[in-house]
């Protein structure tokens, strides 16, 4: 058997352990690995000086990117490759990557300018196609596994397993407790918990999966359930910034390490061009962010709507994306300008009704103050201090629409109508409980027909629930595998090597039935 393991920045070791522990019980003749981040990866071989990454065909991003400009577009070849990988362009490739389509600061504000020209892309692109065509080739693999996508070469690779009919496994969250499932694609819903929420009724699922789903139902009802990996908020006031500012001033003896490693970034082994750095991204977020949060709430303060107002309001609510977000730049890449779709939502509300915006947690400091007064230069558009529950905007709103939030999910357990316009986890329950609104110029009709006809469906629900169980496997990916910190954790105790071999038994039995 061969394999090829696509990792990310902060998923390197994940992968390689992954593929370790699969060699172990069933043996890999060939691996090949994908690694897209060239900082990560020397501080990996640095950390794990026993790796066995010399065994694996190796696939590093950054000898792609960093001289792509000696190459030559090809035409005839793309035009080949689009027809070999079955598409009708490698636009939706291209869009995947915020580090080629959007702009340098990205990572930590907004920011839609592109560094790169159209032929620049076009020459990454190419690069791309032909490494990621050798890799195929010169590993020939049973099967390829990843972790969501969020870069062009992890969705090239998509392409080329699903043209060679390589069974591809790509895990992601269920947002229920601290499941994960593999999926066969690259963007939502996944296809093994779509099939058996509807080849299934709730009485064929095991009765220990079935219990289990009525639980979780009530925990989220009984406003205790969650999910691991969700981002822990916390406001900060003006002493809570200048205290994380004293400590991190504090460190003055690593600013020539900081320096060092900037330049190691430009110029050195650390190079490549899609590495922001550290000392950019260090200061917006220990000074800059928290300061424009404190601007922003200071001047929109008084145009919030107040929270004890929320019972006597007749509104819709739009919780506005994160963006970059991977949802968005698949999938759901026309629904990119947020303000716009805002717009005509806003413009197809009943009259009289009101739509509410509020920003997204971890988006908050990401935007100018100007992003907001565009908002609320449309007529019956409203905002919401970010601060604010959006289980409590949820609770008195009269209906919600995102665009593929999982807002959408906790509004239709709290018995709220949800109008989506992208891929969702839930897309597939019943459209008297969620619409999908595809045809936009319609989006007026739409909302009417769901107010009018809404219907609460509790078995469906519940079904649903059970078939994400029953399709996925507990594991702590976030907090555990890719050790992030300030996230929601559901099993404290969770060992490492335990989690990777649970892992890899699941991409087993994945392979074997071809998730």
């Amino acid at each position: 058997m061969n394999g090829i393991f696509i990792s990310q920045s902060g998923s390197l070791n994940v992968f390689h352990d992954l593929a370790e522990s699969i060699d172990r019980k069933v043996g890999l003749s060939k691996k090949g690995i994908l690694v897209s981040h060239r900082r990560n990866y020397n501080k990996f071989i640095k950390d794990h000086p026993h790796n066995s990454l010399d065994q694996y065909n190796l696939l590093k991003e950054w000898e792609i990117t960093n001289d792509f400009r000696q190459e030559q577009v090809n035409f005839d070849y793309l035009k080949k490759q689009e027809k070999a990988l079955q598409v009708d362009n490698f636009w939706e490739a291209l869009m995947v990557d915020r580090r080629l389509m959007l702009g340098p600061k990205c990572t930590y504000f907004q920011d839609y300018t592109s560094k790169f020209s159209h032929d620049d892309l076009l020459k990454i692109l190419q690069r791309s196609l032909q490494k990621m065509e050798k890799l195929f080739d010169d590993v020939q693999p049973d099967f390829v596994t990843s972790f969501i996508c969020v870069t062009m070469s992890e969705y090239l690779a998509y392409l080329y397993a699903k043209s060679r009919g390589i069974p591809y496994l790509n895990i992601r969250t269920v947002r229920i407790n601290n499941n994960m499932v593999y999926a066969d694609h690259v963007s939502e819903p996944s296809t093994r918990i779509k099939q058996a929420y509807q080849n299934n009724q709730l009485k064929d699922f095991p009765s220990s999966i079935t219990e289990q789903a009525k639980e979780v139902y009530q925990n989220i009802k009984n406003h205790t359930g969650t999910y691991e990996g969700i981002t822990i908020q916390r406001k900060q006031s003006l002493a809570d910034v200048l205290i994380k500012l004293l400590k991190k001033l504090s460190r003055i003896h690593r600013i020539p390490h900081l320096i060092t490693t900037e330049l190691k970034i430009k110029y050195g082994n650390f190079q490549d061009i899609h590495d922001p750095g550290v000392i950019k991204p260090a200061l917006y977020e220990s000074l800059v962010k928290p300061i424009l949060k404190m601007y922003i709430e200071f001047k929109l303060k008084k145009l919030y709507l107040r929270v004890n107002n929320l019972e006597h309001e007749n509104y819709c609510f739009f919780p506005l994306h994160l963006e970059p977000e991977r949802i968005l730049l698949i999938s759901a890449r026309y629904f990119m300008n947020q303000i716009e779709v805002i717009r005509n939502i806003a413009q197809s509300l009943p009259t009289g009704m009101i739509l509410l915006v509020k920003e997204h947690p971890k988006g908050f400091g990401r935007r100018p103050l100007g992003y907001y007064k565009k908002l609320l230069n449309i007529p019956n558009v409203r905002l919401m201090s970010p601060y604010t529950s959006s289980e409590l905007i949820v609770q008195h709103s009269k209906i919600v629409s995102t665009i593929a939030g999982t807002v959408g999910w906790e509004a239709i357990l709290r018995e709220k109508p949800v109008v989506i316009f992208g891929p969702t986890v839930y897309e597939f329950l019943p459209d008297t409980m969620v619409y999908k609104i595809q045809d936009t110029a319609n989006t007026s009709n739409h909302i009417k027909n769901l107010l009018s006809n809404y219907n609460f469906d509790e078995n469906s629900i519940i079904k649903y629930i059970a078939a994400s169980l029953n399709e996925s496997i507990p594991i702590n990916f976030y907090s555990t595998l890719l050790a992030r910190t300030n996230v929601v954790t559901v099993n404290s105790n969770a060992d490492w090597q335990l989690e990777i071999d649970k892992l890899s038994d699941y991409t087993l039995d994945s392979i074997k039935n071809h998730a």
